[in-house]
């Protein structure tokens, strides 16, 4: 095998796995571990990875936010496919829900409307409107609707926030870094993620696998703070027992 072949390999096991390890690569490609070696800190140069003790992690890309537009069809299937395990495992008539803002639980919110005795608290206008004219009450928290993104965060919605107290609650994150801190692009979405937390019984968090191996620019808590995590990323062997030891249930649908 030639040698631009093995790193385009090592690529994209970085890419599915989110780590590769330098004695795992040696016995995978039958080469020495120095072969291996050089082939990550030539990756290292070229941008594509982060070389680490014993291995590489993919490189970690600062995330923006983006228009709910372009977000929307990105990844649709593992949205679709996340939604419909939450409906069907967690949802329940006659409960009260928080439904975060977000294309994955805008899928969530279109499997609701036929359902009785549910009731609805939202800072996603797409996701009222989804709801409108259905069976669900919808309450929907107040404040300036931010450009280009369809939903409410600041002062006003903490503030209506801290009145409710809900069932459970099916968030979103921009996106996760490797020691699984959750990240989003501008500060009043911290503290409101934050208040959010304490209002639910139940927190799930919705992520596909576009999410992870990445950071922004504030840190708002840990996936561990959440009841669950459901995605569509399958974690490696090495990166499923550091979540475990960290206390993130891990569902991959």
């Amino acid at each position: 095998m030639l040698t631009v072949e093995r790193m385009s390999e090592i690529y994209g096991l970085l890419q599915q796995n989110g780590v590769v390890r330098v004695d795992e690569l040696a016995v995978r490609f039958q080469v020495s571990e120095m072969t291996i070696r050089r082939d990550l800190e030539k990756m290292e140069r070229e941008g594509k990875l982060t070389r680490c003790h014993g291995g590489a992690v993919q490189k970690q890309e600062i995330a923006r936010d983006q228009g709910v537009d372009k977000r929307a069809s990105y990844n649709l299937g593992a949205k679709v496919k996340i939604a419909k395990y939450c409906f069907e495992q967690y949802v329940h008539e006659n409960t009260v829900v928080y439904l975060d803002a977000g294309t994955t639980v805008l899928e969530l919110a279109k499997l609701l409307p036929t359902m009785g005795g549910l009731t609805v608290v939202t800072n996603d206008v797409m996701i009222a409107s989804a709801l409108f004219n259905s069976n669900v009450d919808v309450f929907m928290l107040g404040g300036n609707v931010q450009r280009f993104q369809g939903c409410i965060h600041g002062h006003t919605a903490e503030s209506q926030l801290e009145n409710y107290r809900v069932d459970m609650a099916f968030v979103r994150s921009l996106c996760v870094d490797d020691a699984f801190d959750v990240f989003t692009a501008t500060e009043n979405r911290v503290y409101f993620r934050r208040k959010l937390l304490a209002c639910a019984r139940q927190t799930f968090m919705l992520l596909d696998a576009s999410k992870f191996h990445r950071q922004s620019l504030f840190k708002v808590n840990n996936l561990a703070d959440y009841s669950a995590v459901i995605t569509d990323k399958t974690l490696s062997e090495e990166m499923a027992s550091q979540a475990s030891q960290a206390g993130i249930e891990w569902i991959a649908v």
